[in-house]
């Protein structure tokens, strides 16, 4: 299995990845992004499959 963006987001701090369990869990800087991702889920219908 091979992540790209994973390892990126562990290195901000954004997660915590066990890469041998694959399990993956909020970071000590997950805060910095929560307000992006609250305003990406309360869009997501707006999204289709077509946008990159």
């Amino acid at each position: 299995m091979h992540h790209e963006h994973l390892p990126k987001l562990e290195v901000y701090g954004f997660i915590r990845w066990d890469k041998n369990t694959h399990e993956v869990e909020k970071g000590p800087a997950f805060d910095h992004i929560r307000p992006l991702l609250e305003v990406l889920d309360s869009h997501v219908a707006e999204f289709t499959d077509e946008w990159p």
